[in-house]
């Protein structure tokens, strides 16, 4: 059989185990042995040790270490102090507190449940049917806390009868912690946290907001069986106003009820005319 390729000498083929048997019996070369390192003269050792000290920065004086009563100020206080200072709050249940905290007049019912603050919220709606829709709940809170148990009636505002900020505050802050629930059994709380005394009037102020809005449109309809006029004229809206007596009393500023009393109608027409204002 003639060559193919010219040029090319054919080369006995070798199977596997002569090749490992072949690799195997050759003994590897040693490998070289690690450089040895030179180490330098002593006179050169010392001399890299005084270059290497003068590269260093120079320290400063070493500065006085704090007394153990600066320490004691400027640290912050230990976990027994802290312990300590907690422990020093009025008697509370921290359930009813951490629902005061979560109140947020703008939540949803679903947020109002999980929260557990659903029954405060229904409470807030029900205040301003108790004490009116228009109260300062902040003065009425904060200061009602402050003075609740030390009224008595050698008060100088107590003998003029005359409705102030001291009988506001007397009278709804009474109304308010009857009806408002936890607040009666936490005054001792609440006067140790001004924060949440704010949140709580935020709250209230904001509820009976919506609370009059959503009467006010859900009664609007039925007013005239709520008021139980006789008139027929005021089942109609254009007949109410200062169109009609009765509601234009209803209308007219407590200041000038005498001058309304002496001739209503002259006085309803005086207001629709425009007449001196």
């Amino acid at each position: 059989m003639t060559n193919s390729f010219p040029g090319l000498t054919r080369v006995k083929k070798r199977s596997h185990a002569e090749a490992f048997q072949r690799e195997s019996s050759s003994s590897p070369e040693p490998s070289p042995p690690p450089p040895v390192r030179s180490q330098p003269p002593p006179s050169d050792r010392t001399s890299s040790k005084s270059r290497n000290s003068k590269k260093k920065k120079k320290k400063g004086p070493a500065k006085p270490k704090p007394s153990l009563e600066e320490r004691s100020s400027s640290s912050e206080p230990s976990d027994e102090e802290h312990v300590a200072a907690v422990s020093e709050m009025p008697e509370h249940n921290p359930r009813v507190v951490h629902a005061y905290k979560a109140l947020d007049p703008r939540a949803k019912l679903i947020t109002r449940l999980g929260s557990s603050f659903e029954h405060l919220y229904q409470a807030a709606r029900m205040l301003p049917r108790y004490i009116g829709a228009f109260v300062n709940y902040e003065t009425v809170l904060s200061k009602g806390l402050a003075r609740y148990g030390t009224y008595t009636d050698d008060d100088r505002d107590y003998a003029k009868f005359i409705f102030n900020e001291y009988w506001e505050v007397r009278t709804y802050f009474r109304i308010i912690i009857k009806h408002f629930p936890g607040l009666k059994d936490h005054m001792e709380y609440l006067r140790e946290d001004a924060d949440l005394v704010g949140q709580l009037a935020e709250f209230m102020r904001c509820i009976a907001r919506k609370t009059r809005s959503d009467d006010a449109g859900r009664i609007r309809r039925y007013i005239y069986e709520i008021a139980g006029w006789d008139d027929q004229d005021l089942k109609i809206k254009s007949g109410r106003g200062f169109k009609n007596v009765t509601t234009g009393r209803l209308l007219c500023p407590v200041t000038l009820l005498e001058e309304f009393d002496r001739d209503p109608q002259a006085f309803c027409r005086d207001v629709r005319d425009m007449r001196d204002e």
